[in-house]
């Protein structure tokens, strides 16, 4: 390198991280042959010394910098701080003090925007050299260059370090390309020349990015290993916004094609001449002893027989060489392989946000809205980057518009059938049935119920979602016991096949009626069975509205207390509108005041005092329209004193409530309505200051409950008795009653009871000075609060404060 005695100063301070030191070396070794001086830290810096000591010294004897620019630079604290050294003496750039030398392509900031660099992305050797070199010209070599002897070589190699750009290639542009770090962790390693077998080949779904990942991977992969990348493609057709268009005069149509592109990229035109089964040993001859990386893409266009000729070509490719293919899932494909999945969520937002910056109508778009793009095109890159572009063209102003209508694509542009398509010509019948079954469930479902619901046999089924699986159709959770459809795919098989879809989807239907008949209405000991099917039965429910008013209002009979007791709030709200507006179609006034007294009733649960009221006025319409009896009078009456109790209107609400339970107790016997009425009544008593009148009223509805078998109503009521006493500060009762009342409520599994019992259980013993005690029904109160979505988290969450406040107490 430089003479024994260095100068006092030199050119270039050479600035760098070590992610890019082999970048930093061939500067080094070029200005070294090119006369200039300079510090590098890999030569100059001795071990054992301080490294910010002999990084200042040579901030200080340099005259220059040569700054590496990377994304790994501008996050380097080290590298900024350089920067700034020489920044800070030319400040407007007019001496060129600071030369930035981009290597990847980077983001700069504002800062760095303020100085022009050399580019080296995407040049070869030759051409980074020569744009170095007339870059830094303007300031000359400050000295004779040295004579090259040996003894100035001592502390690096005499050979030129490789270069760590591109070699020579065909790889097409990358438009953009965003995360799988993961993947090419996984198929860098296989394209090293030291790697046993031919390479890699990465398949999946259509449009889910494999030529782009390809494309990155190999120009990772070839820097100092290879000296020619060779890209050659299958695809007969691509998809862009627009729809399709033709690569067939850019593709290759068979192995022969192939190979003929390989040799004539290697200028061994000759080869092109001979027979055609002896072109592959002739292009291994002349692979031989060269550095080459092929990159073969979409073979599944090929035939079977040419399929297999590629694989047994690449059997005998030398060490030096290796290839990378992509397909769609290959069923003979044999070598090291790489299932690529969908586009993780950081590197989706960062394509639509890199699609915005030309798309003012995407760049609008709030950030919940792209979220659920990316959830519904399943982070398939195609269906991503198609939709996203069709927001503002045609009638698609927002995400919204541009998803309806990739549900709903005109033939001629439909990226659902140019992705799967070609796989559905595969299906088998039993196929079509699983795929067909699995198009309605928004999450995995059992391999047992895909069974039941599709009429084919287990062994059959899991056949078949084997093969599925590695098409890419299906993904399998739980060990190979559930399975869920890729997203999407449900929207083109409900197109592609209507009338298999509607034949699994009455047969989802009768399966979700007989399970919710035998393990809904009033047996509470079976809802656990009817939760662990939830996945296959809600799928149904949409099957029920759009079906006949009388099997509607049966499946929400039900379902009500089964809701109720899971505290599927949003379910219940959904099912009992919908249901509501069915039965006023039918003329059934009566079920459409069941319905709006379910929809109250979760209005009720979240404190919604004015709905609770505005949905009062209609059942009172929808019953009085049906001519009811007493019993639903009563009700009605009842839901116009909780909205008032809600309101903090106790006069009206006493008044209604006691309406209610006088009208109910006119009645010869004791029923439950009359306990639910009762306890009602003494809650809004409770909350106007009348403790005498709702004791009694508590312990009357207790009474009433025990004596006709009411479990919710003997829980309700204990709880309101703990709160009683909470009101009165008599603590040592409010935990006798807190601990009864949640016991009961545990033994119901009745989620918004345990929770409220809970909670008042946690005050309790907070007010003892329990804390520690004290803690875990708060948390519990917290987390099914949190759940249910319900206004008294706040008085959870100040609970379970209070408690880490006395950690040890």
């Amino acid at each position: 390198m430089e003479s024994s005695s260095p100068p006092s100063t030199y050119d270039f301070f050479i600035s760098y991280t070590g992610n890019d030191e082999a970048w930093a070396e061939w500067i080094a070794h070029h200005l070294r042959e090119h006369g200039y001086s300079f510090r590098f830290q890999k030569w100059h810096f001795n071990a054992g010394n301080s490294w910010p000591v002999q990084v200042q010294r040579a901030l200080q004897q340099c005259n220059r910098m040569i700054a590496v620019l990377s994304p790994a630079y501008l996050a380097s604290v080290h590298g900024q701080s350089e920067w700034n050294v020489f920044y800070a003496k030319d400040p407007s750039g007019s001496k060129a003090l600071l030369v930035p030398v981009r290597i990847a392509k980077t983001e700069l900031n504002d800062l760095h925007k303020t100085r022009n660099y050399i580019d080296f992305v995407g040049k070869a050797e030759v051409e980074c050299l020569a744009d170095l070199l007339h870059g830094i010209k303007p300031a000359e070599p400050t000295r004779k260059p040295a004579f090259p002897s040996s003894s100035e070589s001592s502390d690096t190699s005499v050979l030129a370090p490789v270069f760590p750009g591109l070699p020579r290639n065909n790889l097409p542009a990358i438009q953009r390309f965003f995360g799988r770090d993961t993947e090419l962790a996984k198929l860098i390693p296989d394209l090293h020349p030291d790697a046993t077998g031919w390479g890699a080949l990465i398949d999946g779904p259509g449009g889910m990015g494999k030529t782009t990942l390809a494309i990155r991977a190999a120009e990772l992969a070839a820097p100092g290993h290879y000296d020619e990348i060779v890209f050659l493609s299958a695809k007969q057709t691509a998809m862009d916004p627009h729809g399709p268009h033709d690569e067939s005069p850019f593709a290759v149509s068979g192995f022969t094609q192939m190979l003929d592109a390989i040799a004539r990229w290697l200028q061994k035109p000759e080869i092109t001449q001979a027979p055609a089964d002896e072109r592959p040993r002739l292009l291994i001859d002349a692979l031989t002893g060269t550095r080459t990386l092929l990159v073969l893409d979409n073979l599944e266009t090929l035939s079977d027989a040419d399929q297999r000729s590629v694989f047994a070509f690449l059997g005998h490719l030398p060490r030096t060489c290796k290839a990378l293919l992509t397909s769609r899932p290959l069923v003979i494909a044999t070598g090291r392989r790489l299932k690529l999945q969908q586009l993780d969520q950081t590197a989706a937002l960062q394509t639509l946000a890199d699609i915005a910056r030309d798309n003012p109508a995407l760049a609008a778009a709030p950030e919940t809205d792209r979220l659920r793009l990316i959830t519904e095109t399943g982070g398939n890159t195609l269906l991503l980057t198609w939709t996203a572009w069709q927001v503002g063209s045609g009638y698609c102003t927002t995400l919204a518009d541009a998803l309806a209508h990739l549900r709903s694509c005109p033939q001629g542009n439909d990226p659902l059938e140019f992705i799967f398509g070609d796989l559905l010509a595969l299906f088998t019948p039993e196929d079509e049935r699983i795929v067909a079954t699995l198009s309605y469930p928004s999450e995995p479902i059992p391999v047992t119920a895909i069974a039941e619901i599709s009429g084919v046999d287990e062994p059959t089924i899991r056949r078949a979602l084997k093969l599925l699986t590695n098409r890419s159709i299906v993904v399998p959770q739980d060990g190979e016991e559930k399975y869920a459809l890729v997203p999407m795919v449900a929207e083109f098989v409900r197109h592609a096949r209507p009338e298999v879809v509607k034949q699994m989807g009455d047969r989802l239907a009768d399966r979700a009626c007989t399970l919710m008949i035998e393990n809904g209405c009033e047996k509470r000991d079976r809802f656990p069975l009817l939760k662990a099917d939830w996945p296959t039965i809600a799928p149904a429910l949409p099957i029920f509205i759009s079906g006949d008013n009388a099997t509607l209002q049966t499946v929400c009979d039900a379902l009500h207390d089964f809701f109720n007791y899971n505290g599927f709030w949003d379910e219940c709200l959904a099912l009992s509108r919908k249901a509501e507006s069915v039965a006023i179609a039918a003329g059934d006034f009566f079920k459409a005041g069941w319905r709006a007294y379910e929809v109250a009733c979760i209005y009720d649960f979240r404190k919604d005092a004015p709905s609770v009221l505005a949905v009062a006025t209609r059942v009172q319409d929808h019953w009085s329209r049906a001519k009811v009896a007493k019993r639903e009078l009563a009700i009605s009456l009842s839901l116009f004193g909780r909205g008032h109790r809600l309101a903090r209107n106790h006069h009206a609400a006493i008044h209604a409530l006691r309406e209610a339970r006088d009208l109910l107790r006119s009645e010869d016997n004791e029923t439950k309505d009359l306990a639910v009425a009762t306890n009602a009544l003494a809650t809004a008593e409770l909350l106007a200051g009348e403790s005498v009148a709702a004791e009694m009223d508590l312990k009357e509805a207790l009474r009433i409950a025990k004596e006709v078998g009411h479990a919710v109503i003997i829980a309700s009521a204990t709880g309101n008795l703990t709160e009683l006493a909470i009101h009165r500060e008599d603590w040592n009762s409010a935990e006798t009653l807190g601990r009864e009342a949640l016991r009961l409520s545990k033994n119901l599994r009745y989620q918004e009871f345990i929770a409220a019992d809970s909670r008042r259980l946690a005050k309790v013993l907070l007010r003892l000075g329990r804390h520690v005690e004290a803690r875990p029904h708060a948390a519990l109160a917290v987390e099914i609060y949190t759940k249910l979505a319900s206004p008294d988290l706040a008085k959870a969450l100040a609970s379970f404060a209070e408690c880490d406040k006395h950690p040890g107490e």
